[in-house]
């Protein structure tokens, strides 16, 4: 009802963590206030994630851009061409961002002092949704034809295997980190 662009349905939603913004992806990129509606746009892109309440992630046209929600303004860009992402996500205390890519490889950052890589997977199929869990030690990976895997972000090893019959196209963990949820096509 209020705003995103109609001729492009949004690809990626997220909430900061009290709630009280929500960020869509389309072709542009969107964020409300939830508690009046006010709409702000950002930036292109396609795929959002909110790292806490001031951190919003962009990923779109070959650039990782770090946004101040608070001020709207743009506090870094990160050019990622020629990598293909097609997913993002941002732990909850704002230490790590993740994409996964066409080519299977997962890219996980430092946020802080600045963007270092610290986990790249072996090449597998594509990856089609990243998440993280709540106490930041783990990350959830999907994979296009069906497999789910868990990492150990201490470590980067993997933890868990769990296969699905199709295409895992999105991934959630519950505030507790007890529970995965995986949608299907």
């Amino acid at each position: 009802k209020h705003g995103h662009d109609r001729l492009h349905p949004a690809s990626t939603l997220s909430f900061t963590s009290d709630g009280t913004h929500l960020a869509a992806g389309c072709v542009a990129i969107y964020r409300w206030d939830t508690t009046n509606w006010k709409e702000e746009r950002y930036s292109f892109g396609s795929h959002v994630a909110f790292g806490n309440e001031r951190a919003l992630w962009v990923l779109g046209h070959g650039k990782l851009e770090q946004w101040d929600a608070a001020r709207g303004e743009q506090v870094r860009a990160v050019d990622m061409t020629p990598m293909p992402m097609t997913s993002l996500a941002a732990s909850t205390d704002g230490r790590y961002v993740a994409a996964g890519c066409e080519d299977g490889t997962i890219r996980l950052w430092r946020t802080r002092p600045g963007l270092v890589p610290v986990l790249t997977n072996e090449p597998a199929t594509a990856i089609t949704a990243v998440a993280f869990f709540p106490d930041g030690k783990s990350l959830a990976t999907a994979h296009r034809y069906g497999e789910v895997r868990i990492w150990d972000l201490r470590t980067a090893q993997l933890r868990r295997r769990f296969q699905f019959k199709d295409t895992v196209p999105s991934l959630a963990v519950d505030k507790s980190g007890k529970m995965l949820a995986a949608g299907d096509k």
